[in-house]
C-alpha cells in the first residue's frame, strides 16, 4: 500500500525526544534496559553512543557520519527501519509532532519577484568596486548580463540566481551604505539556484560563502593569470550544501571535481559543535568524496574578499574614478537596450513568419 504524502508529513514532523522517551517506556514496561541514553546539552539534546548525534525538536545531525535529517529519516538510515515501517510507527502512535510556524508556512508559499531595479546603479558600482575592491570590468559584464543590479527602494546590490530555464529563481540583496551590514534573500528565493560565475558545464565546481567571496577569488585568479575556464564558482549562501546537491544533479555527465574555498575559520573551544569554514570543507570532502575529487583551500585572511583589498590596496581607488563609474553605467544602458532591440527584432521576425503561413 502506497504511503500518503500527509502520512509522510506527518512523520517527518515527529518530535525525536518524543519518540525516543516514548521507546524507552515501552522497554521499561517489558521490563527491558531502556535503548536510549539521552543528554540535554544546552538547547540540544545528544544520544549518547550514536557517534555523537546532537537533535532538537524534529532535526538531528550525526557528526560521525555528517548525516542529518528529521525524526523520519533517524528511523531509517540510523535505526535502519523499512520506510513504510518507520512511517506506520511514527503515524500510528501518539508521539507528539513538531508544528511548522505560520511564518514558515506562509514563506513557502510566496512567490519569487525580483526587487525593483533602479534606472541607475552608481552605488552599487562604487560599492563593489571602492570598498570590496572587485575590478570594475569584472562587473561590468556581470551588470550587463543581469546578474547584477542595483534595487530601486533601497539602493541594495542584488545578485541573481537563475533555474535551468534561465528564470530568475533566487536574489540577495546586500547594501552598499559602509556603516550598515544588510544581507538578505529575497522572499520566495530557491536556495538550490543562487548567483554563480563561470562555465555552468565545467568540469570542476568551487563551492564558496558568497556571491562577494566568488568574485573576490575570480578575480584574485584572473590577477595571477590562472585559467578558470572550466570552473564554475557556486556561492553557498552559507553553509548549508542545497545549491552544490542541485548542481551535481544538474550536471551528472560533466562535474568530476569540487573545490571547498571556503571561509578561513573554526569552531571555537566554547562551541565546538559550531560549523564554520574547516568543518564545513571536511563535511563536503566526508560527503562527496567517495564519488568525485574534492580539493579544500583558505584564503589567507578570514575570507577572499579580505584577501583581495588586501593584494589592491594601492589600485582600488585608481581603477575606479567618478569618471569611470559614469562611463561603465553608461556601458551598461548601453547594452541593455540594445539587448532590448534584439528581443523586439526577434519577435517582429518570428510575428512575420507566423502570418506568412
Amino acid at each position: 500500500m502506497k504511503v500518503s504524502d500527509e502520512d509522510k508529513r506527518k512523520a517527518r514532523q515527529t518530535d525525536l525526544l518524543s519518540y525516543l522517551e516514548g521507546e524507552n517506556e515501552k522497554a521499561l514496561k517489558q521490563g527491558k534496559t531502556p535503548p536510549y541514553s539521552i543528554v540535554r546539552e544546552g538547547r540540544e539534546y545528544r544520544l549518547k553512543d550514536y557517534g555523537g548525534l546532537l537533535f532538537n525538536n524534529n532535526y538531528w545531525n550525526q557528526r560521525s557520519t555528517n548525516k542529518g535529517g528529521n525524526t523520519l529519516d533517524f528511523l531509517v538510515e540510523v535505526e535502519g527501519k523499512n520506510f513504510k515501517e518507520a512511517v506506520s510507527l511514527l503515524v500510528g502512535t501518539e508521539y507528539k509532532k513538531v508544528d511548522v510556524p505560520k511564518e514558515l508556512k506562509e514563506k513557502s508559499e510566496i512567490p519569487f519577484e525580483l526587487p525593483e531595479k533602479n534606472e541607475s546603479f552608481r552605488r552599487s558600482i562604487a560599492y563593489l568596486t571602492k570598498t570590496r575592491g572587485l575590478d570594475a570590468e569584472l562587473i561590468l559584464e556581470e551588470f550587463k548580463q543581469g546578474r547584477i543590479y542595483e534595487e530601486k527602494e533601497y539602493h541594495n546590490v542584488v545578485f541573481v540566481g537563475r533555474d535551468r530555464n534561465n528564470e530568475p529563481v533566487w536574489a540577495q540583496k546586500r547594501s552598499t551604505l559602509t556603516d550598515k551590514k544588510f544581507v538578505a534573500d529575497q522572499k520566495g528565493s530557491n536556495p538550490s539556484y543562487p548567483y554563480f560565475y563561470g562555465n555552468p558545464e565545467a568540469r570542476t565546481v568551487v563551492v564558496i560563502e558568497s556571491p562577494i567571496e566568488a568574485l573576490s577569488l575570480v578575480n584574485i585568479m584572473k590577477m595571477l593569470k590562472k585559467d578558470i575556464s572550466d570552473l564554475c564558482f557556486l556561492p553557498l549562501g552559507g553553509l548549508h550544501d542545497t545549491a552544490l546537491r542541485q548542481f551535481l544533479k544538474d550536471h551528472p555527465e560533466t562535474c568530476r571535481g569540487i573545490i571547498t574555498a571556503l571561509n578561513n575559520d573554526r569552531a571555537s573551544q566554547d562551541k565546538p559543535h559550531d560549523i564554520k569554514g574547516h568543518e564545513a570543507s571536511k563535511i563536503i570532502r566526508d560527503r562527496y568524496g567517495s564519488h568525485y575529487t574534492v580539493q579544500s583551500i583558505f584564503p589567507l585572511a578570514n575570507d577572499w574578499n579580505d584577501d583581495l583589498r588586501a593584494l589592491r590596496t594601492k589600485d582600488i581607488h585608481k581603477d575606479i574614478s567618478h569618471d569611470k563609474e559614469k562611463d561603465i553605467e553608461a556601458q551598461i544602458k548601453d547594452y541593455a537596450k540594445q539587448k532590448k532591440l534584439e528581443r523586439t527584432k526577434q519577435r517582429e521576425i518570428k510575428h512575420t513568419m507566423v502570418r506568412s503561413r
